[in-house]
């Protein structure tokens, strides 16, 4: 019996210096173990790469973006000036929010166009406009010819009164991008709508009537563009019957 007890003591032995020489040991002790605690996160943190640590922060901006349009369509309908204003506020909060989750993202990953872009239009609707022109420069210095950052880029300098500037890009996003196109037109006949009733600012030698007379001639050529893709794609495809049963 003793022989036996000495036989199992020393295979015990055996198999601890084996556990604790061994990977899996040496993983659990820098972890601290604990089945999911601050040792698993430990192993994750070390796992995570920076672009999707900038990816989480990014969409983490994205919703709070979501939520503000929600709040400003809320109070493009509000009944009273009171809740418009309380719409409004809610809004101003989710783009502070998302500037700082997008800013994140940037640390992160520097290189990063979207982020950059993403982080100019949040400054823009926050008027922060020379903010969000260098947001929107970062980006297409990443990204040459990104359509979504140069249509945003020229509302900001809309609303800084650069028309010149403005319109400076459309005739790229005319042949690359038709709805980016659309957009900025829209975006300028808002503006021109605006500056009958207040004075906006116009830092350039272009006037509203030269901008009006801009953007009608382009609204035309638009259309034009707009009709021979259609044309060219054809009709849509018939979708086949669905039997009745």
């Amino acid at each position: 019996m003793s022989v036996s007890r000495n036989v199992q003591h020393g295979i015990m032995v055996v198999t601890a210096l084996a556990f604790l020489t061994s990977p899996s040991a040496s993983s659990a002790a820098a972890g601290g173990g604990g089945g999911g605690g601050l040792g698993g996160g430990s192993g994750e943190r070390s796992a995570r790469s920076p672009e999707k640590d900038a990816d989480r922060s990014y969409r983490r901006g994205l919703r709070e973006r979501d939520s503000a349009w929600k709040h400003e369509k809320k109070a493009e309908q509000a009944p009273t000036d009171k809740k418009r204003g309380q719409e409004l506020r809610k809004a101003e909060k989710d783009w502070s929010a998302a500037v700082k989750h997008y800013r994140k993202a940037i640390k992160k990953l520097p290189r990063y166009p979207e982020a950059h872009s993403s982080l100019g239009y949040a400054l823009r609707k926050l008027g922060d406009y020379e903010a969000s022109l260098t947001s929107y420069d970062l980006a297409l210095k990443q990204k040459p010819g990104y359509p979504e950052a140069l249509e945003y880029r020229a509302e900001a300098y809309l609303a800084l009164g650069r028309l010149s500037d403005a319109t400076r890009n459309y005739a790229y996003l005319a042949r690359r991008d038709r709805d980016k196109a659309a957009q900025l037109l829209a975006a300028v006949d808002a503006w021109l709508e605006k500056a009958e009733t207040e004075p906006l600012p116009v830092v350039t030698q272009r006037s509203p009537e030269w901008l009006r007379k801009w953007v009608d001639a382009r609204k035309k050529s638009l259309a034009k563009l707009q009709a021979k893709d259609a044309e060219e794609k054809g009709p849509a495809p018939e979708q086949p019957a669905r039997r009745a049963w």
